[in-house]
């Protein structure tokens, strides 16, 4: 028999034994019934923990008395080992339960204080090593079995449920779960009692595979044969795919191969049987894969037309991919044949057959015809009208492509025939070239015929700038001299027409005199009527254009939440976008304010722009410059200065001089622009200029004057011409 706790046991029983109290100080705590010098004392016993089938050995006074010892569970016993007067000693029966003693005399019972409790090391002797399956009887034998709860097998496999079980015995029922090795039997507790099985081990049948099905199409059953595969729990086949086994014979069962179980690269597929007990076995074999044998038709084929595969097994097909990886949006299919369309977009060359197996099979390369211009009327058009291109296969077109100087221009079309169309040549497809024709797969055919497209309409290239009322200027660009009459189109738009003007004879430049209106317009050819016209951008006319915007002071435009028009800190002047000449301005509104003292018109106190400023350094190659409008002359009269403040009131131009016309201040009411150089800056202007400190405009003015509808916008620096 195999001892557990050995060492354990034999230390406890000497601690028993060293553990036994003595009489003394404690003797009442050790006997509860004290009866004088004549009665039956217990002052010690011991061992405690104890051995069943040991002594108990009671240590006290007049013990030769006791005719019987007490047990819980085992009653009273009257065959003692040894008995005297002061020792007393008994065989522990087997059946003895932990519980206190009491020792019986013809005078009293005298009961211990503490409790007996035993010591029981569950111990294995033998176990069923004899082969055995699923449903046999497992017996395990050893000392203090009773006291197991669970019998485990190897990888926990637990049974809890005993057919029988005896303190030396316990016979279970072998799960399907169970295999092979070294077992175990605990006794449940939460830090349990385990005791194994050593050198002895449970040997349990587990399932054996001789062969499978070699070759199978996915979605068929594959056969499975071999040895005690009633133990099968299910199959995984490649690509992770479980199939469970239902009721599996001992040696053999069919099971449906998935039809996405995947294959390597020469096509081979893996079943792996998995037993309840987790035993697996892996087995190869190969999956059916679709064939193709011809298409049809196989050369020439139309995109948009009906394309037949015949082959073998293509009702495995999952997917099919044109070359261009164009996949076919649906398809029918039969184990030997299968029809689509053939996508618009699809490519010429073999098509992939794709299988939920992960294989793909390529068909012998398709051909695709491509459309064939024959003729195109007319050869020269002008764009805006209709060009018709005759051929085959033309019903496969999506695309026309001019080839003109600024880049290919590409017209959208549908045909509805396969043997001619027409399209309106649009307005940007002047050129003198072949045209192609692109089909949705891409293919691009070309003309051999130069279609030459002249322009419908005016086309403005470019505008003479700056543009000056009443001034000549120059447009360029062509089809002009097919222009009619000419406006420019002002604010609110209002038309001023061009009352001379004249075209060169090739039509590429016109020359004209602008209208004498200052303001933002843009021009607008006409081409016979009202209706058929060209507008250029947008322009400023009697003001110079701003060369340079990073070099912009002020535009009264908002700027990060900033408008220096808002900063009007005298509030006789606002911002104003009616007629400017490029969106905001500021304008003075209020009439004859008190003379004398400087006025804040606009402010901006140390420059919420902050270093993002306009700044200039070589300030004798600068000027400023501003858009300025006087919609009423000022007489000279009256006094003013009108001073541009550069970060100081002590830096400062007065702009006045430059308004100056005879003995008026006046723009004739429209805008103009105003050029200052820099070194006429007084006060000491620094180089670089300064980014900090106050900006603005003030004025000082004679009681008589009234400067309401003084604008002024765009004040910036620039190089010098």
């Amino acid at each position: 028999m195999k001892k557990i706790y050995t060492y354990f046991l034999t230390f406890a029983v000497t601690i028993g034994f060293l553990s036994l109290a003595s009489c003394g100080e404690e003797q009442d705590e050790l006997s509860t019934a004290q009866m004088g010098n004549s009665a039956v004392t217990l002052k010690a016993y011991g061992p405690s923990p104890a051995l069943r089938g040991g002594e108990l050995r009671f240590i006290g006074d007049n013990l030769n008395q006791v005719t019987a010892v007490e047990l819980p569970g085992a009653g009273e016993i009257t065959d003692f080992v040894s008995r005297t007067a002061t020792e007393l000693r008994i065989t522990i029966p087997q059946n003895t339960n932990p519980g206190y003693p009491v020792l019986i005399s013809s005078k009293s019972e005298v009961r211990a204080t503490t409790m007996l409790v035993f010591e029981e090391p569950i111990s294995i002797s033998s176990i069923t090593t004899a082969k055995v399956k699923a449903g046999d009887l497992f017996t395990v034998e050893g000392d203090y079995l009773n006291l197991v709860r669970q019998v485990v097998f190897p990888d926990n496999v637990v049974v809890t449920d005993f057919q029988s079980q005896t303190r030396y015995k316990i016979e279970v029922v072998v799960p399907k779960e169970a295999r092979s090795g070294v077992m175990k039997v605990t006794n449940g507790a939460d830090i349990p009692i385990e005791v194994y099985s050593g050198d002895q081990q449970a040997d349990v049948v587990a399932p054996a595979v001789t062969a499978v099905t070699a070759t199978v199409k996915p979605g068929e059953t594959m056969t499975v044969t071999g040895t005690d595969l009633d133990l099968v729990q299910s199959v995984v086949f490649s690509g992770g795919i479980t199939v469970a086994v239902s009721k599996p014979g001992e040696t053999s069962f069919v099971v449906t191969v998935p039809k996405d179980t995947k294959v390597d690269a020469e096509g081979n597929a893996t079943a792996t049987v998995v037993a309840y007990s987790g035993a697996e076995i892996a087995k190869t074999f190969s999956l059916v894969a679709p064939a193709v044998t011809a298409l049809t038709p196989a050369a020439n084929a139309k995109n948009g037309t009906t394309l037949t595969i015949t082959g073998t097994n293509l009702d495995l097909v999952t997917s099919v991919v044109f070359a261009g990886d164009v996949t076919a949006d649906g398809f029918t299919a039969t184990a030997d044949k299968l029809t689509l369309t053939i996508p618009m977009a699809a490519q010429a060359g073999a098509i992939n057959l794709n299988t939920a197996s992960g294989r793909a099979v390529a068909t012998p390369e398709l051909t695709l015809v491509a459309p064939v211009i024959t003729g195109i009327t007319p050869l020269s058009i002008v764009a805006g009208n209709k060009l018709t291109l005759t051929g085959t296969d033309l019903d496969l077109v999506t695309t026309v492509i001019f080839n003109t100087s600024a880049g290919a221009v590409e017209v959208p079309v549908k045909p509805a025939s396969a043997t001619t169309f027409e399209f309106e040549v649009p307005s940007n497809a002047v050129s003198e070239d072949v045209i192609k024709v692109r089909t949705a797969n891409g293919t691009e055919v070309a003309s051999s015929d130069v279609v030459t497209v002249a322009p419908a309409l005016p086309i403005i290239t470019s505008l003479s700038k700056p543009v000056k009322a009443g001034k000549l200027m120059t447009i360029t660009g062509l089809v002009l001299e097919t222009v009619t009459a000419i406006d420019f189109i002002y604010a609110g738009n209002q038309a001023e027409p061009v009352t001379r003007f004249l075209p060169s004879e090739d039509g590429t430049s016109l020359e004209l005199y602008v209208p004498n209106r200052n303001g933002r317009a843009f021009i607008r050819l006409y081409q016979g009527s009202p209706e058929k016209y060209t507008d250029s951008e947008a322009v400023s006319i009697g003001t110079d254009p701003v060369a340079d915007p990073s070099l912009v002071i002020f535009d009264f435009e908002d700027r990060g939440g900033n408008n220096v028009a808002n900063n009007s800190w005298s509030g006789i002047g606002t911002k104003s976008e009616d007629d400017g000449v490029s969106g905001a301005f500021y304008e003075i509104t209020a009439d004859k304010w008190t003379q004398g003292g400087w006025w804040w018109l606009v402010s901006d106190n140390w420059c919420e722009v902050g270093a993002n400023m306009a700044q200039v350094s070589g300030i004798s190659n600068y000027v400023l410059k501003m858009d300025v409008r006087l919609r009423n002359d000022i007489p000279t009269e009256s006094w003013c200065n009108l001073n541009f403040i550069f970060g100081s009131q002590s830096v400062f131009v007065d702009i006045a001089p430059y308004l100056l016309k005879g003995n008026v201040y006046s723009t004739e009411g429209v805008w103009t622009t105003i050029t200052i150089p820099l070194t006429a800056v007084q006060g000491g202007l620094t180089d670089p200029t300064q980014v900090g400190g106050d900006w603005g405009l003030i004025l000082s003015h004679a009681a008589e004057s009234s400067f309401v509808g003084f604008c002024i916008d765009n004040i910036r620096y620039e190089l010098a011409q």
